[in-house]
């Protein structure tokens, strides 16, 4: 994943108004920048310009108060379709790896079938990535991104002056202070849920999405904090990394089941064992996906323990009010998981 640009316009005691527009333009800046890339189908460019979008979208949450709702809401609802197309083509982009390595071949039937496996995922990602293309290519023909730069300087913008009024006198730290931990109760709410019910799909996915804008809006905030500020945003982070692995082997193994179930269905139909299609060895092939999973489900459950115990939340909303009677937590101070 590519790192987000620097923003030297951001100060920690600058009034959050004047960061605002320059923030805008570099996360924009960002998606911008992989276009060329993605356009020429690479992987590793789908991601990264998913990220870049994300990365925008929690600026367009954080600094709601300050961008004219009029001006916004159409462009929120493009970046929303952007990131879903990126996100549906990069789901396959998972797919398609997980696959190629996870499945194992000992004969050519068994090739045969792993290739109309991929050969089937590959057509659909190429779909999403036309779907992808054509919206790319609004997007430039409209110079919706452009035109949204110019929209940020709230300060000159109709309605929007008592609210630049009652805000600028907030530094940039002060508000990603309080927005950040806003965030955390958020974020650490999801945690005890999962926690409560460990194995839970739908809570561990309801705990990434809550994690997420905390994750971007911390990276987004590291000049603005004391050293240890980092720490804590590296933990999050590859906590979040790892519930998305988990979310990763789940689809894989939900697809492997429905492609098996059609191979047997198939098998049954076609009667003569010679003409059947062999399947064993794509359960083979979920039975060490799903022993990844539990492995990393115990890993976060691990991690959420400590949490807990070291009181990892309160620790570091004490460092957002410039606090720092706590110790590190323990994960931390031992330099685990960075």
């Amino acid at each position: 994943m590519a790192k987000a640009l620097p923003i030297p316009q951001i100060k920690p005691d600058k009034p959050v108004a004047g960061c605002l527009p320059a923030i805008v333009e570099t996360r924009i800046g960002e998606i911008v920048s992989f276009r060329q890339q993605v356009v020429k189908g690479s992987t590793d460019a789908v991601h990264d310009m998913r990220v870049a979008g994300r990365r925008l979208q929690t600026v367009l949450m954080v600094f709601s108060e300050l961008i004219p709702q009029n001006k916004v809401l159409k462009f929120k609802k493009r970046l929303r379709r952007l990131t879903r197309r990126l996100g549906t083509v990069r789901q396959y982009d998972v797919l398609l790896e997980v696959f190629s390595s996870a499945i194992k071949c000992s004969d050519d039937k068994q090739l045969t079938v792993r290739n109309l496996l991929l050969a089937r995922y590959s057509t659909s990602r190429k779909e999403a990535h036309d779907n992808l293309l054509n919206l790319l290519e609004e997007i430039e023909e409209s110079d919706i991104f452009r035109r949204f730069i110019g929209s940020v300087n709230t300060s000159q913008a109709p309605g929007m002056k008592k609210a630049y009024r009652n805000i600028e006198k907030f530094s940039f730290a002060e508000k990603m202070r309080d927005s950040i931990g806003d965030l955390v109760g958020d974020f650490s709410s999801g945690v005890t849920r999962a926690l409560r019910h460990e194995d839970s799909v739908e809570i561990l996915h309801e705990m990434r999405i809550a994690g997420k804008p905390l994750r971007y809006a911390m990276e987004l905030a590291e000049p603005c904090f004391p050293e240890g500020f980092n720490e804590y945003f590296l933990e999050i982070k590859k906590t979040i990394q790892l519930i998305g692995d988990i979310h990763d082997i789940d689809l894989a193994v939900n697809t492997l089941h429905s492609f098996g179930a059609e191979l047997r269905s198939y098998n049954e139909v076609a009667g003569r064992v010679i003409d059947h299609f062999p399947v064993g060895f794509l359960d083979t092939a979920t039975g060490k996906l799903e022993a990844d999973r539990k492995k990393l489900l115990s890993e976060i459950r691990a991690i959420l323990l400590e949490w807990r115990q070291d009181k990892f939340f309160m620790k570091l909303l004490a460092l957002l009010q410039g606090g720092n009677r706590f110790p590190a937590p323990k994960s931390i101070r031992a330099g685990k998981r960075k």
